[in-house]
């Protein structure tokens, strides 16, 4: 018996947005939505090989309000060819859309992203919901956990920190604003990166980050005159962590200063739950947001992160059965105070939190049982003047 784990990426909301007939990727690993601001098209900026072997299924996406103008055909790629999973969405169309028909097996080092084809261009307002796939190990249980920008990043002689899953953004030099709150026990390996332009003139390093030291893995890139763009990764290395462990990705340059920049794609890495039957979900805001007003804000725990006034591009459908727990709310700062809900279906579900002061808030007394096919979105209300919000998460356990 396989069990599974959750793949995807966040949704988007998109205000007069103009895309060109093309073809987008996008990150497999709980990313950004393919039609997010500074979208890509080019599958390499995207794609990575997984390191476990089992079968992808059940592909969910959606358009909600409005209707995108043009035909849109999200699938699934292994080896930078479209397999056979994939969902279509009419011009004009809303709703949800599944492929509950076709599974894909891969192997240990297929290569793998999201494409979505454009049949047109035209100018578009309204939301993408997010996008969920479902995993089956051939043995344990493996996820993909990608922080994906891109971001031009400065590496400086002290050193820059970004998430360890969400959006990426240019770094800065304080780490707890950029930390997850790891809800599992589990194994931390597969470090691996993609820029796309590098004019940094020295060598670097990405390292990740557990409780504010460097953990075991590491990635040099080399200066701009040895590399202008590539995927690197550290395929030797690993971390054990623990349920509670703050974690995050640093970079540093050289022992001198440097000039220039890198135009980093992603950072991110498999994570291995030492119970099989779980898997960790959410999206992180990059350095934090400052959140006030009496609406309630709504983030994707499909990958991306950023909170916004708009539910549908946070909103991801569960492709199998889970009971979720631990559901978790980062603030880094602010005056007020919050309180935070899981959403199942668009209601409030038992697993709330309030939060009075910065830090991390936790409901750890509620359980929820959710079936396959029933969506869950994570709804952030201000109750008192302002927060910084920087990040949420969901620990999911299969049933």
């Amino acid at each position: 018996m396989t069990i599974p784990t959750l793949f995807g990426t966040g949704g988007h909301s998109a205000s007069g947005q103009v895309y060109d007939s093309a073809t987008y990727y996008s990150n497999v690993g709980l990313g950004r939505c393919a039609m997010n601001l500074g979208a890509v098209t080019s599958e390499s900026n995207a794609s990575r090989p997984i390191r476990a072997a089992g079968s992808m299924s059940y592909l969910s996406w959606g358009v909600a309000e409005n209707g995108f103008c043009a035909d849109l055909t999200l699938a699934l790629r292994k080896g930078l060819s479209a397999t056979a999973m994939s969902v279509s969405i009419s011009s004009s169309t809303t709703g949800w859309f599944t492929d509950s028909v076709h599974s894909i097996s891969v192997s240990s080092g297929d290569v793998l992203a999201y494409s979505t084809h454009l049949s047109t261009t035209c100018t578009y307002t309204g939301s993408f919901y997010c996008v969920s796939m479902r995993f089956d190990a051939s043995s344990g249980s493996a996820q993909m956990l990608t922080t994906f920008g891109p971001a031009s990043i400065a590496p400086e002689t002290t050193r820059k920190f970004v998430n360890f899953q969400g959006v990426l953004d240019s770094g800065t030099g304080t780490e707890a604003n950029h930390q997850f709150y790891c809800l599992a026990d589990g194994t931390w390996k597969n470090l691996a990166c993609y820029f796309e332009d590098n004019t940094f003139n020295r060598p670097s390093v990405v390292t990740n980050r557990i409780n504010g030291a460097n953990g075991s893995m590491a990635i040099s890139i080399p200066s701009a005159m040895d590399a202008t763009s590539g995927y690197y990764e550290d395929t030797s290395d690993s971390d054990s962590v623990e349920a509670g462990d703050l974690l995050d990705y640093g970079i540093i340059g050289a022992p001198l200063a440097g000039s220039g920049s890198i135009t980093m794609d992603w950072i991110g890495a498999h994570f291995v739950a030492d119970d099989p039957n779980l898997c960790m979900i959410g999206g992180s805001q990059g350095g934090g947001v400052f959140l006030s007003g009496n609406d309630p804000f709504y983030s994707s725990l499909f990958g991306g992160g950023k909170a916004a006034s708009t539910s549908p591009r946070a909103t991801g459908i569960l492709s199998y059965d889970v009971t979720a727990s631990k559901y978790t709310n980062f603030l880094t700062g602010g005056s007020g105070e919050a309180t935070f809900t899981l959403l199942v279906d668009g209601s409030s579900s038992a697993l709330t939190a309030s939060a009075t002061s910065s830090g991390y808030w936790t409901d750890n007394s509620h359980t929820v049982q959710i079936d396959a096919g029933h969506n869950c979105a994570n709804q952030i209300e201000i109750t008192t003047d302002n927060v910084i919000w920087a990040s949420g998460a969901l620990l999911l356990e299969v049933r």
